[in-house]
């Protein structure tokens, strides 16, 4: 069941923004201080809601070692606030003080965090504009950040998710005792079929075409690895090039990292972060397994006691592969064997806490065929449609009686009636959601004498009470809607109930002007020879394309209003004060110069074709410069450079001299305009 909403957004300082991206602005939380609010500029709804509330949810079905490392290594939501229509915010945790550094650019000196792509770019920190040091992080810190990372990854992906945008700007680096990573962006995180959907993706992060989600993020996972050893940010792993690993003592694990990046394989980034292992020294090695045993975790004391030698790893390691076989039989049991199971797990092997996926409330997800089974001749199909909601079944779903029991549990929540409201051109259905939680969908199908003319699976979205439906057609149609009960899995599956709620409905006057909508079906009506199309429509989908345009909309007409009342204000000028004002309002250009850039080096630099044609190198650097625009008076150009890493603003005198930076930051600046310069009063108006 999804966390209920914290109600209102308290009151905070909007002044005191910490960061701002395209989607989003985050903010400190005035009741918390060690976290911030992340409040979005568009509501999420619809599948975005979904996506989010199952992150929020994740103490329900994740195992407490993986929720205590998701809840650590990434800024994970804690909590949220909107109403049924959407979520506007969330709070999560603020990088912890060690995440944090000290540096000095330009000049100026800031405090930021301490993402990778400071670690993994040698050359940025050799620039002329760069005047601090970099952080000092010894071979061994290195190797252990790139452990935790793996694990990291590794653990989102045994729970069925994906990340997707995976690049040194997102990750950061704690520089605590024991080196761990901190990561941003959660709201990136999702099923692998969603994450394929998004196509987010980071410039000079390439993967390897062809992979899914999940083998895309091993892939750029094994590539942030390799980049993270040889500091060359743009470089790719190749075992041909793996003396490059030297500075760091990896070498032995260049053919596991090119396998990982070039295939996705989870076994070839496994043992990536093995092979690490085995690298550490008796010292480190014994302080990695201290940090595994007190957290009583037989999962991470495995982990770090497989590879060591001595009798203290070899016992740590035999107890906990014991207490694993332990856990692995409660996680696979029947219920009423779960229940012994857990009874007599503090007397079984003390000084382990117990870690198997949660109980919610009762309901055992089956992890066999037999424990599956066992389930069905309990005619536990409640327990069945549940886990199957809000966890899914994994290959036990296509197991040929889950189909069946599914139907039980969906003839148990009751088959709501049916509405339909006729209107010119449409006909829209309502239809009141069971309190069955696993009742997370219907099946709709449209029908006109004995044609079947559409199906749309509407899903339900956290707090919906009522589920609504938009038939439209272009032409006049008789029909009926056909509604079934449905319990939608993660991985997309929709199994639908046998029980049925049917309505006639009739569409006299067609709709005029259809607009088109990503979430339309769209089929043939039998009416017509043409065979004009029906739609049937989601419309919480349908509000969230809508808004987006609403948007898109105001924002042109904004600019067409600025642009007509400039160009008024200069009418007006000009007719009052007379025509020696316009060479003070108009720009100073310098048409005969052509500024742009060029990759003819090898990055992009920018150039300027001088007065006759010849053309001059401005920058000379080893990352890119993009995007140059005059200053209205010929004397400067600015520019757009990834200097720091990421995207920023800069400005250099005309023939590439005194180069300054106008903006630092962690976001991506780019589109530099230039204000229009105030007229200087160099002119007689009283003796035109």
């Amino acid at each position: 069941m999804a966390v209920d909403s914290s109600g209102d957004l308290p009151p905070f300082d909007r002044s005191g923004r910490v960061d701002s991206g395209g989607f989003s602005e985050i903010f400190k939380d005035p009741d918390h201080p060690d976290r911030l609010i992340k409040v979005f500029k568009y509501p999420l709804i619809g599948s975005d809601a979904e996506r989010f509330h199952r992150l929020l949810d994740v103490r329900d079905w994740v195992r407490p070692s993986d929720v205590a490392t998701l809840t650590s290594r990434f800024a994970w939501p804690i909590e949220w606030w909107g109403d049924n229509t959407g979520i506007t915010a969330f709070s999560m945790s603020e990088a912890a003080p060690s995440c944090w550094f000290m540096v000095t650019v330009a000049g100026r000196t800031i405090k930021t965090l301490l993402q990778v792509k400071y670690l993994e770019n040698a050359a940025w920190w050799r620039r002329r504009a760069v005047s601090s040091e970099p952080p000092d992080l010894s071979s061994d810190y290195r190797r252990e950040l790139a452990i935790d990372w793996i694990d990291t990854i590794e653990t989102l992906h045994n729970n069925g998710l994906a990340f997707g945008d995976i690049s040194s700007n997102n990750i950061c680096a704690n520089l605590s005792a024991s080196p761990t990573v901190y990561i941003f962006d959660v709201d990136s995180i999702g099923l692998p079929a969603e994450v394929e959907a998004s196509q987010v993706r980071t410039i000079d992060w390439d993967a390897p075409e062809g992979l899914d989600a999940t083998s895309r993020d091993r892939s750029l996972a094994a590539l942030l690895v390799w980049r993270l050893f040889t500091e060359a940010r743009t470089s790719y792993p190749k075992q041909s090039e793996q003396h490059h690993l030297d500075a760091v003592g990896a070498t032995s694990i260049a053919n596991h990292l090119e396998a990982a990046f070039t295939s996705g394989d989870a076994d070839a980034l496994c043992e990536v972060a093995n092979g690490l292992r085995r690298l550490r020294s008796d010292e480190i090695a014994s302080a990695a397994l201290d940090r595994a045993v007190r957290t009583h975790c037989a999962r991470f004391i495995r982990r770090e006691a497989e590879y060591g030698s001595n009798a203290r790893f070899v016992t740590a390691n035999l107890e906990a592969c014991k207490q694993l076989e332990f856990e692995q039989a409660i996680d696979e049991a029947t219920h009423a064997e779960r229940k012994r199971l857990v009874g007599r797990a503090a007397f079984a092997h003390p000084g382990y806490e117990l870690d198997v996926r949660p109980d919610t409330g009762a309901y055992v997800r089956p992890t066999s065929v037999g424990q599956l089974r066992d389930l069905i001749y309990d005619a536990e199909f409640e327990r069945l449609a549940t886990n199957l909601a809000t966890q899914g079944l994994g290959d036990l779903e296509t197991d040929p009686w889950l189909p069946r029991a599914i139907q039980h549990a969906l003839v148990m929540a009751s088959q709501p009636a049916v509405e339909i409201v006729e209107s010119d051109g449409r006909a829209t259905i309502s239809w009141p959601w069971p309190e069955a939680s696993y009742v997370n969908a219907v099946v709709i199908d449209v029908t006109a004498v004995r044609h079947h003319l559409s199906r749309e699976v509407v899903v339900r979205h956290a707090g919906d009470q009522t589920g609504i439906a938009v038939i439209e057609s272009q032409t006049p149609l008789d029909g009926k809607v056909v509604l079934r009960l449905a319990a939608k899995s993660r991985s997309g599956r929709v199994f639908a109930g046998s029980e049925k709620s049917a309505a006639d409905f009739t569409i006299a006057i067609p709709v005029t002007a259809a607009r088109r909508l990503a979430s339309t079906v769209r089929v043939a009506s039998h009416h017509d020879a043409a065979e004009e199309p029906l739609r049937v429509q989601d419309p919480v989908q349908v509000a969230a394309d809508l808004e987006r345009q609403r948007h898109a909309v105001k924002l042109q007409r904004r600019r067409r209003i600025a642009n007509v009342a400039a160009a008024l204000i200069a009418a007006a000028g000009i007719g009052l004060f007379g025509w020696k004002i316009l060479p003070v309002l108009l720009w100073e250009t310098q048409p005969t110069q052509a500024v742009f850039a060029s990759d003819r080096d090898g990055d992009w630099e920018i150039y300027v074709r001088r007065h006759g044609g010849a053309v001059e190198q401005l920058t000379f650097n080893d990352h890119d410069d993009r995007n140059p625009v005059w200053h209205p008076s010929g004397r400067f150009v600015a520019f757009e450079s990834t200097y720091d890493g990421d995207w920023e603003l800069l400005r250099m005198n005309a023939d590439g001299t005194d180069v300054r930076s106008y903006t630092f930051n962690t976001a991506a600046d780019a589109d530099m305009a230039w204000n229009r310069p105030k007229p200087i009063p160099r002119w007689d108006l009283g003796n035109g």
